[in-house]
């Protein structure tokens, strides 16, 4: 959602996905990405999306 003066909002709806680093999610293709959005959880993830070359995170809620 944007408003009217155009700031930006993510609205989540329901329980969020969190994919985990073990899953066969294709995560070497991160290293090839000029940056990554992390929204998730899972600690092993965020160190593999530390691959691209630069990493965005969100302040987390705790643990699931």
């Amino acid at each position: 959602m944007i408003t009217p003066d155009g700031e930006r909002t993510i609205v989540v709806v329901g329980e969020p996905l969190h994919p985990d680093a073990p899953t066969r999610s294709p995560w070497h293709e991160l290293s090839s990405c000029d940056g990554v959005y992390f929204t998730a959880q899972d600690p092993a993830a965020i160190v593999v999306a530390r691959a691209a070359r630069i990493l965005v995170v969100t302040a987390g809620g705790g643990p699931p």
